[in-house]
């Protein structure tokens, strides 16, 4: 891949992130962060500090729908494939902003497990259609089972840890589609959705990470930038790409 080809894959990405479309995620995000402040401490467990946290994935999720109803870039319906795809990965935000909202209680944190555990099998089924080859996607493997061996030693609620096992599998093979998304066919979309889940496994490593080897004060404020970030990313990658879908 040339130089040329890849500054004008960032020149399309970053004309892809300035979309007025993308506005309401963008004012809601930053509405969230200044209103309960997560980098500086851990929000009340309120309905209100749910509701907020969760809005902007509800934006993401509708802009989603809003491309699977009416059609591609081209001004020509989705294909059949494309259109599975996009309704998988809506569910997968969905179930996202269901975990959102139960992370905000401590009570309900193996519940928001659960929830993300359902996004990721969402989100890797939508990026099944966008697989041919993967070589390098599986780095991957030794990542996750780096991971699990943290867990495995940190986690001594043998239930929670079983759905945290279950999660680290399918977020890491979420990751290995989208890496393998990119080395099937390299593009700007393919870019987006191959940084948004490496991003979004940076966010929950540091949920782990802050949740049960070692707690640092600006945890929240890392976690919630990098995980709207992900969602960004993978939605506009989600929402763009120009290959050829298949069912």
């Amino acid at each position: 891949m040339g130089k040329s080809s890849v500054k004008n894959m960032l020149q399309e990405i970053l004309t892809e992130l300035r979309q007025p479309t993308l506005l309401p995620f963008y004012m809601t995000s930053l509405l969230y962060l200044w209103v309960y402040s997560p980098h500086i401490e851990r929000p009340q467990e309120l309905l209100s500090v749910a509701i907020l946290k969760a809005l902007p994935i509800w934006t993401l999720a509708f802009k989603v729908y809003l491309s699977s109803s009416g059609g591609n870039n081209s001004g020509k319906p989705n294909a059949p494939g494309a259109d599975v795809a996009l309704t998988l990965f809506l569910g997968g935000l969905l179930m996202s902003s269901v975990g959102d909202v139960c992370l905000v209680y401590t009570k309900f944190f193996p519940v928001g497990v659960l929830a993300f555990a359902f996004a990721q099998f969402c989100y890797l089924l939508s990026m099944r259609q966008l697989f041919k080859r993967g070589s390098f996607a599986w780095i991957v493997l030794p990542l996750g089972f780096t991971n699990l061996l943290l867990m495995v030693t940190s986690i001594h609620d043998y239930v929670l840890l079983t759905e945290v096992v279950v999660y680290l599998a399918l977020i890491h093979t979420m990751l290995f589609m989208a890496i393998a998304s990119f080395e099937s066919n390299p593009s700007a979309p393919t870019v987006c959705i191959m940084a948004g889940a490496a991003i979004f496994t940076v966010s929950d490593f540091t949920i782990a990470v802050n949740s049960w080897v070692w707690k640092f004060g600006c945890a929240e404020g890392v976690i919630l930038f990098t995980y709207y970030i992900a969602q960004l990313l993978l939605t506009v990658g989600m929402t763009k790409a120009k290959i050829p879908w298949r069912l």
